[in-house]
């Protein structure tokens, strides 16, 4: 009875508080959040760990509307010879200088990071599943019509010793591959919504389980190094892009950047 009280009460805690130990590694972090968190709430941790444990992206705000992560972090700026005056400055300066003086150019920089990455669709969303009783994985919550481009998806295997299996396919494999239906009721109440929330089924062992996790799966193995690898690999043509812009082009993407310039270089 005690070991039974104090399992639930350990359960109670952290189902309420959350699985906050990042220092464990990631098979024991899923054991522990399938153990004590609800379908609900072990998504939202999951995501956070693996997005911690990335070095190339840039984690997003929980804003509505806005996708989980960015391709590509604040280096992507560097690529770029007028931007990488003013980021190299910035990072030189910004422990000497006072707040205000310092932060119209991290506001600015961070301010052309965005509209980089929403321009070339640089921004990705991450979405978990465990296997259920049927032998079905669960993609809930899909926007399509957000500005993003790939799917970093996670699959445990309940089955097999809660396994799990990693895979970065861009965002319209997904839509063609699997039969996607309205998560808010019926195609005809959301016929007027244009915003719809998607979902879709991956059944264990299937013809779209091997399109997302085999044929069009970007990471060359399960761990989160390929995860980075498999980013550098997707910026390398937005990043050769990115070094051509002008001075002009920079001007249109953000109208204060020719102040902020112009203060760098006069000094």
């Amino acid at each position: 009875m005690e070991n039974l009280l104090e399992v639930a009460q350990t359960k109670y805690v952290k189902t309420k508080e959350g699985v906050t130990n990042f220092s464990k590694d990631f098979k024991t972090f899923l054991l522990e959040c399938y153990i004590h968190l609800t379908p609900a709430s072990y998504g939202y941790q999951i995501q956070n760990r693996v997005l911690k444990s990335l070095k190339k992206i840039e984690v997003k705000s929980s804003k509505k509307n806005c996708a989980d992560f960015s391709i590509g972090n604040w280096k992507l700026l560097l690529c770029n010879q007028y931007l990488a005056q003013v980021m190299k400055f910035y990072e030189h300066n910004k422990y000497f200088m006072d707040d205000r003086t310092i932060s119209p150019f991290r506001n600015v920089l961070l301010d052309i990071l965005n509209k980089l990455h929403d321009k070339y669709f640089l921004n990705g969303e991450v979405k978990v599943s465990y296997l259920n009783k049927k032998g079905i994985y669960t993609l809930r919550n899909l926007r399509p019509y957000q500005n993003y481009s790939h799917y970093l998806i996670v699959f445990i295997d309940c089955e097999d010793s809660f396994n799990y299996k990693m895979s970065l396919v861009s965002k319209d494999i997904i839509s063609d591959t699997l039969h996607l239906s309205d998560m808010h009721g019926v195609k005809d109440v959301n016929i007027d919504v244009t915003n719809k929330h998607l979902g879709g089924v991956v059944k264990k062992n299937s013809y779209e389980e091997y399109i997302i996790f085999n044929k069009y799966n970007l990471l060359k193995s399960n761990d989160f190094e390929s995860i980075d690898d498999a980013i550098d690999l997707l910026l390398k043509p937005f990043e050769d892009e990115i070094s051509k812009l002008t001075l002009e082009d920079i001007s249109e993407i953000c109208p204060n950047f020719n102040e902020i310039f112009d203060r760098v270089t006069r000094r």
